[in-house]
């Protein structure tokens, strides 16, 4: 199974490519041999999440949607509050604290939103 935790990591694999964040770059290399693969810029502070086939990079200010074979960004957000992530089939799960959205992962539209005021994510 890939490695992924709601709180985020700076280090998460796919089996075949390892993904981390250095300097504000997100990066993958080849998990067999290193190789670099590709680079993106998304800020500092940045954490990764992995799941179904996709890469979330969640930076303190935007968050981004990675093809992870190319670093291609399918859509980016802006986050206005701390809040925590899971990438489950083709949905990308949001808690911020008061709600709990989940957004369609090849669009970045809202699929459905609820209040949570017990909803509590960690930083």
């Amino acid at each position: 199974e890939p490695t992924h935790t709601l709180s985020g990591a700076r280090l998460v694999h796919d089996k075949k490519r390892v993904f981390y964040v250095q300097h504000g770059y997100v990066q993958a290399a080849e998990a067999e041999t290193g190789k670099p693969l590709w680079a993106l810029r998304v800020g500092y502070g940045a954490r990764l999440h992995y799941g179904s086939k996709q890469l979330l990079a969640a930076g303190a200010r935007k968050i981004h949607l990675l093809e992870p074979t190319t670093g291609r960004i399918r859509w980016s957000k802006a986050v206005r509050e701390p809040a925590a992530y899971a990438l489950l089939r083709d949905t990308l799960y949001v808690a911020t604290s008061g709600r709990l959205r989940a957004f369609d992962s090849g669009t970045g539209r809202v699929k459905w939103q609820t209040n949570a005021p017990l909803l509590l994510p960690s930083a």
